[in-house]
C-alpha cells in the first residue's frame, strides 16, 4: 500500500466492534476517499454494496495485506454465506454462530446516538448489524439507520465514504447529536442475556442460564430456538428473519425477553405459555396464537433447521400429542371437562369458571392440529376425597363455640388441617378444614382433661370475656388446653365445647394475658371481615346491644348476612369496655359493674360500652402498669 494511505499511528482492533466498522474506522485514519477504494482488494465490485463483510476468507486476507493488519482479527468479525446462493437466503456466520442471511445488515450503519458519547465509545458495534437485536445493548436506544439533521432530507446513513463512525457521509453532521428515547432499564437489563448469547465474551454466561438441552452444541442450538420462538410469542412479529428491526423497538425487544424466559425453563414453561394461549382463545378451536404454536410443534427438518432443533419440538409435541407414541399415557392421566365435572360433583360451566379462576390445574393436549386444555385426572382425584372429608371453618367454628378467626388461628398454628389447595377456597368461598383432623382435635381434648369437680369452676366462655379491646385468642388457649398448662373439664350436654369446657378460677387470669401472633410464613389470609356474632364475641356484648349497634350497618349485595369490617371492631374496642368484660376482670356480677360504673360518672360512649381508658384507671389500675 502506498505510503499516503497508511494510517497515521498504528491501528489497534476494539472488542466488539463490527467488520464494517473496523474496515471504515482504519480507511477514515488513512484518508480513504471511498469505501470502495478499500474494499476492492477483497473482491468488491458492486456500487451498491460497499462492505466486504460477506467476502471469502481468501478475500478477506488481501483486504488484510493491504491494511496491513492481522487476517484472523477480520475473520472473527466477518460475516460470510454459509449456505444459499444470495444474501436473501441461506445463513451467514456471525461470530462462530449461523443466523439468516436477511438478519446481517449489509446496506445501512446502525448506530446509538447516546453510544458514540461513552468513553472510548466512538465505534460501531457488531451487534448494532444484527437485525435481531433494534435496540443498543449499552444505552437503550433504539437504533437509527438516517441521518437526523433536517437539512440532510433524511438520508439513510451507510458505508460509501469513511469519514468517520459517528459522521454523516452525506452532510457531515454529528450524529450523537440525535435525540432518541430509550427503552425502559428493566427491559434493557432483561435483553442483555439474549445479547450475551451473540457475544464471544458473554456467550458462557448467557448460556449458564439455560437448561443443558439447549445448551450441548455451544449456542447454536439456542439460537436457532431463539429465532423460532419469538413469532410464537408474538404472531405480529413474523417477519422476524428481514424486517424485525423495522418493528416497534418495545414490542420487539418484549418478545426476545420473553422467548428467552421461556428457554430458561424449556419444556415445561413452554408448555405454560402454550396453555395460557389456549386458554385465553376466544370462540373457535385454535391455539389463541394465529396458529404459530401448532406450527412450531408440527416444524420439519429445512436445509437452514438443524435436526437439534426438530428434535426439541418434536420432544414437546410427543409429550402432549394424544395421536402419539405416548397418547395412551396422556389419556390415562387426563380427562375431559364433563368427566371432571362429574368427579367433582359441578357443572360443567362451573368447572369451567374454576378452571378460569386457575383454581384447577389444566393440561395441554394435541390432537391433529388441535390444542386443547383437559384436566388432571390425579388432581381431581385429590379433590374428589378432599370434598368427601371437608368441614368448612364455619361448621367447625359452630361446634366449638368460637369465632371464624378463632378457627383461623388454629388453622395457623397447625392444631387443625388445612386444605391448602385453590379449589376449596374458590368453590366454597370459605377455607375448609379436614373432618378427620376436627375430630383428632376433640378426641385429644376428651382424652387430656381433668378432674376439677373439688376446684372452683368456670366456663371457658365465660372465662374469655376477660380478654377485651382485641381479638380472642382462642387458637393459644386450645393450645395451653392441650399441653395441659391450663387443667380443664368437659362436661356433659348439647351446648357448644367451649361452653362446657371448666378451667379454674385461678387460671383465668393466664387465659386473659394470652396472645396470638401469627406464623412467619402465612399459608393463608385471614379474613378482613367477620360476622355480628363474631364482632359481640370481640366487644363483649349481647344480641340486644349488637342489634342497636349494628343496625346502621347495611348488607353487602349477594351476602345473607351483615358483615363487619374487623379493624372498626377492634378499633371500636379499642375504645369502648362492656359491662361484661368489666364484671369478669373485677370478679363481681354484671349487675354490680354497671351500677359502681354509672355511680362514678364513667362515659358511656355506645352499646359496646363505657371509654376503656377512663375505667380502666377507675377500677383497673393495674393494667396501667402490667
Amino acid at each position: 500500500m502506498s505510503s499516503q494511505a497508511k494510517p497515521e499511528k498504528e491501528f489497534a482492533f476494539i472488542e466488539g466492534e463490527s467488520f464494517n466498522g473496523a474496515v471504515a474506522r482504519w480507511a477514515a485514519t488513512a484518508w480513504v476517499d471511498r469505501m470502495l477504494d478499500l474494499t476492492r482488494a477483497a473482491g468488491v465490485r458492486s456500487y451498491l454494496r460497499h462492505t466486504a463483510a460477506g467476502a471469502s476468507a481468501a478475500n478477506i486476507r488481501w483486504l488484510a495485506k493491504e491494511m496491513e493488519v492481522d487476517p484472523q482479527e477480520l475473520h472473527c468479525r466477518a460475516t460470510p454465506q454459509v449456505n444459499g446462493d444470495n444474501v436473501t437466503n441461506g445463513q451467514r456466520a456471525f461470530y462462530g454462530l449461523l443466523v439468516p442471511a436477511t438478519m446481517i445488515e449489509g446496506l445501512a450503519r446502525r448506530y446509538a446516538p447516546a453510544a458514540f458519547c461513552l468513553p472510548n465509545g466512538e465505534y460501531h458495534r457488531a451487534l448494532w448489524d444484527l437485525r435481531l437485536f433494534p435496540v443498543c445493548i449499552e444505552t437503550g436506544q433504539p437504533l437509527q439507520t438516517r441521518c437526523h439533521d433536517p437539512n440532510c432530507g433524511n438520508r439513510r446513513v451507510g458505508w460509501q465514504r469513511p469519514l468517520g463512525i459517528a459522521t454523516c457521509e452525506h452532510c457531515m453532521a454529528d450524529l450523537s447529536d440525535a435525540q432518541v428515547d430509550a427503552i425502559s432499564p428493566t427491559l434493557l437489563n432483561a435483553l442483555k442475556p439474549v445479547a450475551g448469547l451473540f457475544q464471544p465474551t458473554m456467550r458462557s454466561a448467557s448460556l449458564a442460564l439455560l437448561p443443558p438441552a439447549i445448551t450441548s452444541d455451544g449456542g447454536q442450538l439456542a439460537v436457532d430456538l431463539l429465532i423460532q420462538l419469538v413469532p410464537v410469542i408474538n404472531p405480529a412479529l413474523t417477519h422476524i428473519r428481514s424486517g424485525l428491526h423495522r418493528t416497534d423497538p418495545v414490542q420487539a425487544c418484549e418478545a426476545l425477553v420473553q422467548a428467552w424466559d421461556l428457554m430458561k425453563g424449556w419444556p415445561d414453561r413452554f408448555q405454560d405459555f402454550a396453555l395460557t394461549q389456549v386458554l385465553s382463545r376466544g370462540p373457535g378451536r385454535g391455539d389463541g396464537n394465529r396458529g404459530r404454536t401448532v406450527r412450531f410443534l408440527k416444524m420439519k427438518p429445512q436445509t437452514t433447521r438443524s435436526a437439534a432443533l426438530v428434535g426439541l419440538a418434536t420432544g414437546v409435541r410427543e409429550a402432549i400429542d394424544l395421536l402419539g407414541p405416548n397418547a395412551q399415557a396422556i389419556s390415562s392421566s387426563t380427562c375431559s371437562i364433563k368427566r371432571a365435572a362429574s368427579m367433582l360433583g359441578l357443572g360443567t360451566q362451573e368447572v369451567a369458571t374454576l378452571r378460569r379462576q386457575q383454581a384447577l390445574r389444566s393440561r395441554l393436549v394435541l390432537s391433529g392440529y388441535r390444542l386443547q386444555p383437559v384436566f388432571d385426572r390425579a388432581e381431581l382425584d385429590q379433590l374428589a376425597v378432599g370434598i368427601a372429608g371437608r368441614q368448612g371453618f364455619a361448621s367447625i367454628a359452630s361446634h366449638l363455640g368460637i369465632s371464624h378467626h378463632g378457627v383461623e388461628q388454629l388453622a395457623d398454628m397447625k392444631l387443625i388441617e388445612l386444605h391448602e389447595h385453590p379449589f376449596f377456597l374458590e368453590r366454597y368461598k370459605m377455607h375448609q378444614s379436614t373432618a378427620a383432623s376436627f375430630m383428632e382435635l376433640e378426641r385429644t381434648l376428651r382424652d387430656r382433661q381433668t378432674d376439677l369437680s373439688r376446684a372452683s369452676s368456670i366456663t371457658l366462655a365465660q372465662a374469655m370475656k376477660s380478654v377485651g379491646g382485641r381479638l380472642k385468642p382462642w387458637g393459644p388457649v386450645i393450645a395451653e388446653l392441650l399441653e395441659k398448662r391450663i387443667p380443664y373439664q368437659i362436661k356433659t350436654g348439647p351446648d357448644s365445647l367451649v361452653r362446657r369446657i371448666c378451667i379454674r378460677v385461678t387460671d383465668v387470669a393466664s387465659v386473659s394475658e394470652l396472645t396470638f401472633n401469627a406464623s412467619a410464613v402465612r399459608r393463608f389470609a385471614f379474613a378482613k371481615m367477620m360476622s355480628k356474632k363474631d364482632a359481640m364475641e370481640a366487644l363483649n356484648i349481647g344480641p340486644r346491644q349488637g342489634t342497636k349497634l349494628f343496625a346502621p350497618v347495611e348488607t353487602e349485595k349477594g351476602c345473607r348476612a351483615k358483615t363487619v369490617d374487623i379493624q372498626w371492631t377492634l378499633d371500636l374496642a379499642a375504645r369502648c369496655i362492656s359491662v361484661a368484660e368489666l364484671a369478669a376482670r373485677r370478679g363481681v356480677p354484671a349487675r354490680t359493674a354497671y351500677c359502681d360504673a354509672v355511680r362514678a360518672d364513667m362515659p358511656w360512649l355506645c352499646e359496646a360500652g363505657f371509654c376503656r381508658s377512663a375505667t380502666e384507671a377507675r377500677f383497673l389500675p393495674q393494667v396501667l402498669t402490667r
